[in-house]
């Protein structure tokens, strides 16, 4: 059984500036992208799996501007320690529809099963640690390469 920790904070910016404690790179083009409730959790009892790492939350996405912007893909998901990206994943669903002008949505995200790079079992996120995760995107209306930070978050195990 795993269990999942949840963070209540979020990192969010803007291209008028970072608020809180956010990042958003490169410039979303006005558009605000923010990551919450992240959870992290492994199941590390024996035996091991490749892939035991279970990434989701929740993306907010704020369209101030007075175009519509996407559909958006989620194009990847990253585990990333302090600045350093250890792991990449793919996203369970990527697609994100079209926003319209002055409207915001929310978006759950999860990983996909099998998807973690490099498959090290629990050596790659390591129980207790912290990290960020990091979603990747693309579409209409942002730069390519667009990417939301969370805020830390422990990974929880089952040892």
């Amino acid at each position: 059984m795993s269990l999942i920790l949840v963070a209540c904070g979020a990192r969010t910016a803007t291209s008028t500036g970072v608020h809180d404690d956010a990042a958003v790179t490169p410039d979303a083009g006005g558009v605000s992208l923010a990551i919450s409730s992240v959870g992290l959790s492994q199941d590390c009892m024996p035996v091991t799996a490749p892939d035991p790492l279970n990434v989701g939350g929740t993306l907010a996405i704020d369209n101030p501007t007075n175009t519509t912007i996407g559909p958006l893909t989620i194009t990847s998901g990253q585990v990333l320690d302090g600045s350093t990206v250890i792991a990449t994943f793919a996203v369970s669903d990527p697609a994100v529809a079209a926003l319209g002008p002055e409207s915001t949505t929310t978006v759950p995200f999860s990983k996909q099963g099998k998807s973690l790079s490099p498959q090290n079992g629990c050596y790659v996120a390591k129980c207790g640690g912290s990290y960020s995760v990091a979603l990747v995107l693309s579409g209409t209306g942002i730069a390519p390469g667009t990417r939301a930070l969370s805020t830390t978050t422990k990974v929880t195990c089952t040892e």
